[in-house]
């Protein structure tokens, strides 16, 4: 009754031993030793399509699409509230308690689900999917094709304040810097639960099309991030950083304002970036550096870690041992 995939040699190899009736196999496979053999099997069925992974997502597409959505209906529903200004697409659903205000705009099949609050001038484009508890701030956009996952907040002031200086009459405590600028959220983005982009302090915080962002990750104030990056869980971006195209983090990755990741780089898991980081590269660790680097660093300590006990034990015999 199960349907599995195969995307590699190693698990070809466990195919024999898996419950599964029907398996999806990348052909290119199938040329091996053990996928010639896999291929004439004739106690289960083995589908080999071009690429096992599309073929799965594709499936699983179909799949979803026969579910039930939850989705609010076309229309506006009753306990919404609409500012009059608003344009709202008549294909568009909007759920219930959804707040829009004015001049606000929604595009054709848009989906706003339940609770979620739209900001006085901002939009939200065709075919976009906005979910629980979503805050859209003032004036800020997505594009077409997007995702807000429940809980995402657009638009929330950027974290800016000075020292306190009671010279100037500030007080004695921060003094808040005012945000005055705007979110400017591409085509095809899709941003994970709980995560926040910041308005910029002046000017535009901009993520662009095709950005993937994960669960509870933090872009801060006038960040740039660019076309097809992908950011893993629990990241945060300082202010003003800038990222070029197809850009990969992976998770609770810290990057530090003002500085650029270039085009194509990679950071590993758990790394602290506090420089710019040239493009094409791969670094990681806290402070980052390329991998190698972090790497052999890593080895070297654990090296050393090893050779403290016996070193000690020299050092107290005077050498004697050496």
């Amino acid at each position: 009754d199960d349907l599995s995939f195969v995307r590699s040699d190693r698990f070809l190899e466990e195919w024999a031993s898996s419950h599964a009736g029907v398996t999806l196999v990348t052909e290119s496979l199938l040329q091996s030793e053990c996928g010639k053999a896999l291929e004439q099997a004739t106690d289960r069925a083995v589908i080999a399509v071009p690429d096992a992974d599309f073929a799965l997502i594709a499936l699983l597409g179909y799949v979803k699409g026969a579910m039930p959505s939850g989705d609010p209906a076309r229309g506006v529903h009753e306990s919404a509230s609409v500012d009059p200004s608003a344009s709202v697409h008549e294909t568009a659903s909007i759920g219930p308690h959804v707040s829009i205000g004015a001049h606000a705009r929604i595009g054709a099949d848009a989906v706003i689900r339940a609770h979620a609050t739209v900001g006085d001038g901002a939009s939200i484009g065709e075919r976009t999917r906005v979910g629980e508890r979503v805050c859209l701030g003032d004036r800020c956009s997505i594009g077409d094709d997007g995702i807000l996952h429940p809980g995402v907040v657009i638009g929330a002031d950027g974290f800016g304040f000075r020292q306190p200086a009671p010279e100037f009459g500030t007080g004695p405590f921060p003094v808040k810097v005012p945000h005055i600028g705007h979110v400017e959220i591409g085509h095809h983005v899709e941003i994970g639960a709980n995560s926040c982009v910041d308005r910029a302090t002046y000017g535009v915080t901009r993520i662009r099309d095709g950005v993937k962002i994960d669960n509870l990750c933090q872009i801060g104030h006038n960040c740039d991030i660019g076309p097809g990056s992908i950011i893993c869980g629990c990241c945060a971006m300082g202010g003003s950083t800038t990222l070029g195209a197809g850009v990969l983090i992976g998770g609770h990755v810290g990057v530090a304002d003002n500085i650029t990741l270039g085009a194509g780089c990679r950071i590993s898991a758990a790394s602290g970036v506090v420089g710019s980081v040239p493009a094409g590269e791969v670094w990681g660790g806290s402070p980052a550096r390329p991998l190698r680097r972090h790497l052999r660093k890593q080895a070297s300590l654990e090296w050393l870690a090893d050779s403290i006990g016996p070193l000690r034990e020299m050092l107290r015999s005077g050498g004697r041992d050496a």
